[in-house]
């Protein structure tokens, strides 16, 4: 028989946290088992449907996601600010296991939109929108190639919200431009670093990536201290730059990073391989389908690569910014631009943010001890 959460409880506060935010446009569905460890916990699973979502307390038979956290962590998940998921003390704190849609629809409503980035992309919408008609003969083709000097020319650009390119933008890595990944995998053979493959080695990430399908990714993790001398905060001042973030292996064909928008302008550094990039002008958010719980950056519901235009039929009218980023090439996305990102080989990128979005996410902290903030 399926009861209703102890009001007051883990259980309870963390299905209202799931309920504030919950939307499903894709219309996945399924059955998340929930494992909740210590005082006041126990088992609980959500069942997902198009369009709701249900509490029933115990274990489901065949759940199609699974779930295992300790119940003060649920509170504090439940009740606190915005969680960086992307932090390796976060990941290390909740056990996450099977259908990657039910586990990343969970983790994105449980979040908050920050006031700030509201206004940000309330700002810049407004802004780019003023400029451009509606036939698209004044949308972007492709991002501006500049020089990497002076760099006041660039950052009016980008505060023009004006994707670039920065030729000799890389100037400070000199040393990794060179790097295979074989190389990256024999210098940092025993550096830990966190992937869709959970905390391994850079030799056991390697190793995964020439053996299995699909390939692992780091998603932008925060990049290990070993490896940080190596890749500076590119032309401005690095008191600007939230940390650094590794975006190493994937696979020809495979997506790097799906449809999202930042708050702060994002900056990335083209290492090993290549990449082709879809972006959309902040004035088309209408047809980007974005979600309504967000943090530092919105994802979006729509896969522009393979478009489901039954269930986002706007889409059909967007206009994407279309091309390649090649070894050595920087680029910059300002604030406010959708992007998508489709690898063409395996790959190693860095990237970075500038303000404001480098305090939007906090780190998981274990009970009696001091919060610590991402970023």
């Amino acid at each position: 028989m399926a009861f209703g959460p102890k009001p007051g409880s883990p259980a309870a506060l963390l299905f209202e946290r799931f309920e504030a935010g919950f939307e499903n446009p894709a219309r996945i569905e399924g059955v998340c088992q929930f494992e909740l460890e210590g005082d006041d916990g126990g088992a609980f699973q959500l069942q997902i449907t198009a369009d709701r979502l249900a509490y029933r307390s115990g274990h489901a038979d065949a759940p199609r996601a699974k779930i295992r956290m300790p119940a003060a962590i649920a509170v504090e998940i439940a009740t606190g600010d915005n969680i960086d998921f992307h932090d390796q003390l976060n990941f290390e704190r909740i056990e996450a296991d099977g259908d990657m849609a039910i586990l990343g629809i969970l983790a994105q409503i449980t979040k908050r939109p920050n006031a700030a980035a509201l206004a940000r992309f309330a700002e810049i919408e407004a802004r780019y929108a003023s400029r451009v008609n509606s036939s698209n003969t004044d949308r972007v083709a492709e991002p501006r190639r500049v020089s990497a000097t002076p760099a006041d020319e660039v950052a009016a650009l980008v505060e023009a919200s004006v994707p670039v390119i920065v030729e000799g933008g890389l100037s400070a890595w000199t040393e990794a431009l060179g790097w295979t990944l074989d190389g990256v995998g024999e210098r940092f053979a025993k550096v830990e670093i966190q992937s869709t493959l959970g905390i391994t080695s850079v030799a056991d990430f390697m190793a995964a990536l020439a053996a299995i399908e699909p390939a692992p990714y780091t998603i932008g993790c925060v990049m290990p201290e070993a490896m940080r001398a190596f890749f500076p905060p590119p032309l401005f001042d690095p008191e600007g730059f939230g940390p650094a973030q590794l975006w190493m292996g994937s696979a020809a064909g495979q997506i790097s990073t799906l449809l999202h928008r930042d708050s702060g302008d994002a900056f990335l550094g083209q290492v090993i391989g290549r990449k082709r990039f879809k972006l959309y002008s902040p004035d088309q958010s209408p047809s980007m389908y974005p979600f309504k719980s967000f943090n530092r950056d919105q994802p979006c519901w729509v896969n522009p690569w393979e478009p489901d235009l039954d269930c986002y039929p706007r889409f059909a009218d967007a206009y994407a910014t279309d091309f390649i980023l090649a070894p050595g090439e920087l680029l910059i996305i300002p604030r406010g631009w959708y992007h998508t990102v489709l690898a063409l080989a395996p790959t190693l990128s860095v990237g970075f943010h500038r303000e404001p979005v480098r305090d939007f996410g906090r780190v998981l902290h274990e009970p009696g001890a001091a919060p610590s903030e991402a970023g």
